[in-house]
Formats: C-alpha cells, sequence, structure tokens
C-alpha cells in the first residue's frame, strides 16, 4: 500500500494530496492550510514518489529497501500512510539533479548505462536496483547523492548499498530479460550540494558477505509476504533511539504497534 496523503505542515492531520496542492495554488482560502510549497513543487514532488512506487512491483524488493530497514520497507508495503512534503522533498531535488546529469550523456555511447532498472532472482524473490551511471569501460558504478553538506567520507549506509548494486550486477536481468554479468572495478559516491560536488570512493566489500545480508533481507520479506508477520528491528534501527526512525520514518506508529513483530502486534 503507497503513500496516499500529504501530512499538513501546520495542522499535523492527513490531507487528500489533490486538495492541499489546490490549497498551495489559492483555490480554497477559507482552508486553514499553509506550506511552504508552491503548488507546482507539490505536483512534482507527489507525481515523483508515484513513479518511483510504480519502478517496484510490490512482490519485489529494491537493493535502496534492502540497505535500509527491511521493516520500514515491508510496513510501507503493507499500510496506507502519509507524509509532510518536507521529508519528501530531498528525494525531489535528488530526483531534479539526476536527471541533469542523465540529461547530458552521450546516448551513443553505449558503454555508459544511465539510469536502468536490473534485477535479480534470490530464493523465489525478485531483487531490483536501477544503477544511477555504470561505466562498462571503466568498470566503475557510481551514484548520486544530493546532499546539503559535503561529507568528508562515505556513509555506512551508502557503502551497503553500492556493495549491493555491485552484487546484483554480477548477474542480472533487464526488463526485456537480457541477461548480463557486469564486472565492477571501483564503487563511488559522487555528492551533489548546491555549492558544489565531491567525489568519494567506496570500499569494495567482500561479496559473499554481502550475499549473506541480502539472502537475509530478502527471507525476512518472503516471511512476511507469507505470514504477515515483521521481522524485529535491526541495528541500529532501534524506533526509539535512531534518529532515523524517531524523527523521520512514516510509518514509525505502525512499526511500534507491531511491536514484537507478530502478525496483529
Amino acid at each position: 500500500m503507497p503513500l496516499v496523503k500529504f501530512l499538513d505542515e501546520k495542522l499535523h492531520d492527513e490531507v487528500n494530496p489533490q486538495y492541499y496542492i489546490e490549497c498551495a495554488d489559492g483555490k480554497h482560502p477559507e482552508a486553514e492550510r499553509s506550506s511552504q510549497f508552491t503548488g507546482a513543487i507539490l505536483r512534482r514532488i507527489w507525481q515523483d514518489n508515484t513513479n518511483r512506487k510504480a519502478e517496484v512491483q510490490a512482490n519485489e524488493i529494491s537493493i535502496s529497501e534492502l540497505s535500509g530497514c527491511v521493516r520500514q520497507s515491508i510496513l510501507k508495503k503493507q499500510t496506507d500512510y502519509a507524509e509532510y512534503a518536507s521529508r519528501l522533498y530531498a528525494a525531489t531535488r535528488g530526483t531534479a539533479l539526476h536527471h541533469i546529469v542523465s540529461s547530458v550523456q552521450d546516448l551513443n555511447d553505449h558503454q555508459i548505462i544511465v539510469e536502468k532498472r536490473f534485477r535479480r532472482m534470490v530464493n523465489g524473490i525478485q531483487v531490483s536496483g536501477q544503477v544511477d551511471e555504470l561505466d562498462l569501460r571503466q568498470g566503475i558504478l557510481t551514484d548520486y547523492k544530493s546532499v546539503s553538506e559535503l561529507p568528508s567520507s562515505p556513509q555506512p549506509s551508502w557503502i551497503k548499498q553500492l556493495n549491493m548494486y555491485r552484487w546484483l550486477l554480477q548477474d542480472c536481468y533487464d526488463k526485456d530479460g537480457n541477461h548480463y554479468q557486469f564486472n565492477i572495478d571501483l564503487l563511488r559516491v559522487v555528492c551533489l550540494s548546491f555549492k558544489t560536488v565531491k567525489k568519494l570512493k567506496v570500499p569494495l566489500r567482500d561479496l559473499a558477505e554481502i550475499e549473506t545480508m541480502i539472502q537475509e533481507g530478502v527471507g525476512e520479506f518472503k516471511k512476511s509476504l507469507e505470514t504477515g508477520m515483521l521481522p524485529l528491528p535491526q541495528s541500529p534501527y532501534n524506533p526509539y533511539a535512531f534518529i532515523l526512525c524517531t524523527n523521520y520514518c512514516s510509518v514509525r506508529n505502525e512499526c511500534l504497534a507491531r511491536l514484537p513483530g507478530d502478525k496483529n502486534g
């Protein structure tokens, strides 16, 4: 089940997205709604979210989901939820920056793959991932990140995510069923702020270790599909203490209600 409503930044209640956008456009002056976003930006935020969800099927799990909190990823597939536009904006800003980069790629250079999704079957479950940029000539996988401040080193979650992409690309298929086996020699993150850009080399991890992580996450996802049970939160995703859980999780209330992870909470 998807994101279905906005949360109002002022009243903190759930709002139909079309109505919220119309309020931002000034079509309902009687409503006590206020947003820092214009109707145009809200439309873009909502459309980007819809497009992202459409790319991943309900019975598959993405590399982004596996490299984060699997419990949250499952809940977002099972639960209708609402979110503040301000929390969704970062993803839309990142999408815009990705478009800037992909729009200037040489489409005739078939040694560069940009914004393409690949899939791999694991224990009866499809695992998918959309690469930002894959340079076949040099064996470089690049992931672009939108950031407010340039970091000095790659975040642990980025290292995990990029190495999971590397594992996926070893033996994968595209949407047309074409089979690929890509060898990746270098992983890197390119951090894009509104001031400047910074490249960060991402260390290569042992692929057997990465495969074990993926199999564990896929196993939890498959079990949830079959039984309705949720996996317990895994480190560092403590729903009571970790900042991404306490301040930014869209399904935190449902997560807490369903601890310790059984079918009915």
